[in-house]
């Protein structure tokens, strides 16, 4: 059985921005680390997406976060 997870897009966007301002990445810098399009960076800063699951434990990784508090959560 696959768990179940709740994103605000919104609140998501919002925390990336923040983290991605603080550690002066770029859309493009981010996506070559992750492995992602800059284009992809874009749509999740811009709460247009909502990443994976697994995209949001690598960006926790990196950016040593709570994942459940990248999701919107209070942690």
């Amino acid at each position: 059985m696959v768990a179940k997870y709740n994103i605000t897009k919104e609140l998501f966007a919002k925390r990336l921005k923040t983290l991605m301002n603080d550690n002066n990445e770029t859309t493009y810098s981010l996506g070559e680390i992750l492995n992602l399009s800059a284009a992809t960076i874009s749509r999740y800063r811009d709460a247009k997406m909502s990443p994976k699951i697994t995209t949001i434990q690598a960006m926790a990784k990196y950016f040593n976060v709570n994942p459940a508090w990248l999701m919107g959560y209070d942690v």
